[in-house]
């Protein structure tokens, strides 16, 4: 699949919310060592999709069609202006997780032990034989990890526990 950024137009064929040039200004200006070699449209696409799949943004896809979350129609800032096009903060929370994702899986499948609950760590001896083992979040799955860089970007797009309603 080829390497298209989502424009504001709602494209069918979609799979990025950046461009590799904006990726490398975003990190430039901010002074971030961006490793050599590396696929940065990857990354990108890898960022995209995890925002996607880990957020519920506020207001409606404008098309039924269209291969990504952005742009919606009635979603608002707390101050009442409408949020047009993809917003600058999802395409800085982009560029923050690929960043990530060029060293690191962003949503990692998580390891269980036997009696099914996730695992944080296991240690494990031979001689005098011994086992412990740390449970994640009490054993709870944890399907996201927070990077607070980029999570904080989105606080006024992603829906909450609480509901807004406009009349």
């Amino acid at each position: 699949m080829a390497f298209v950024v989502e424009d504001g137009t709602s494209k069918t064929n979609a799979n990025a919310y950046i461009t590799t040039a904006y990726f490398s200004s975003y990190h430039s200006e901010r002074g971030n060592t961006v490793p050599d070699g590396i696929s940065k449209e990857k990354a990108i696409v890898r960022a995209s999709d995890y925002l996607d799949e880990r957020f519920r943004f506020i207001g409606i896809r404008t098309s039924i069609a269209q291969s990504m979350e952005w742009p919606r129609i009635n979603a608002f800032y707390a101050d009442g202006r409408s949020v047009i096009g993809v917003p600058i903060e999802v395409q800085e929370a982009c560029a923050e997780y690929a960043l990530v994702a060029i060293e690191a899986v962003l949503s990692p499948s998580p390891a269980y032990d036997s009696s099914g609950f996730v695992l944080d760590s296991i240690d494990q001896s031979v001689g005098p034989i011994r086992e412990a083992k740390a449970f994640a979040a009490g054993g709870q799955t944890v399907k996201f990890k927070s990077y607070p860089t980029a999570d904080r970007k989105l606080k006024e797009l992603v829906i909450s526990g609480r509901r807004l309603v406009r009349i």
